[in-house]
C-alpha cells in the first residue's frame, strides 16, 4: 500500500513539474514579442514585434525569413541612440523601415525591396536621418495602408 502511495505521489509530482514547465515555456514565448503602438490620424494601430537586442540579432534582422504576419514586425533596439543603416542582404521580404527618434516619433519611413539573391552592390539599403532609439521593420505598404506617417508617435511596450 505504501509503495503504491509513493508511486502515485511520484507520478503526480512529475506531472505537475511537466505541466508547469510547459506553461512557463509558453509564457516565455509570448513574452518574447513586444507590442508597439503606432499613431495614426484615427488613433493607433498595434503591431507585435520580435525584438532585436543583441549585436547578432541586430546584424541578422529578418534575413532568410519567408513571411511576416500582417500585424507582425521586428524592432531593433538601441540603448544609446545612434545613426543606423539598414541593408537588405539575404532578406526575402519587401519592408517598410521606420526610424524612431529618442523622442518616440517616426523621423523617416523608407520602403525597401528584398535583397535576396542580388549582388552585394545592388542590395537595397537606407540610413537614418539622425540618431534613433528604434528601427521598426514591417511588411512593405503597411504604413500607407494604416495611415502611419513621419511624425507618428510610437509607444513601445517592452516585455522582460
Amino acid at each position: 500500500m505504501k509503495e503504491n502511495f509513493k508511486r502515485m505521489m511520484a507520478i503526480s509530482l512529475l506531472t505537475i513539474v511537466s505541466i508547469s514547465g510547459c506553461i512557463e515555456l509558453q509564457k516565455s514565448e509570448d513574452d518574447h514579442w513586444w507590442t508597439v503602438d503606432l499613431g495614426t490620424d484615427d488613433g493607433y494601430v498595434e503591431v507585435h514585434c520580435e525584438p532585436a537586442l543583441t549585436e547578432e540579432q541586430l546584424r541578422t534582422g529578418l534575413m532568410n525569413r519567408d513571411s511576416l504576419g500582417e500585424f507582425d514586425g521586428m524592432i531593433f533596439v538601441f540603448q544609446i541612440p545612434r545613426n543606423v543603416s539598414i541593408w537588405m542582404k539575404d532578406t526575402k521580404l519587401a519592408l517598410d523601415v521606420l526610424f524612431v527618434a529618442p523622442t518616440g516619433s517616426v523621423i523617416s519611413i523608407v520602403e525597401l525591396g528584398p535583397g535576396w539573391g542580388l549582388p552585394e552592390n545592388e542590395v537595397p539599403s537606407c540610413s537614418s536621418p539622425g540618431p534613433v532609439s528604434y528601427v521598426l521593420e514591417l511588411n512593405r505598404g503597411f504604413c500607407g495602408t494604416h495611415g502611419i506617417a513621419v511624425g507618428a508617435v510610437v509607444t513601445v511596450h517592452e516585455r522582460k
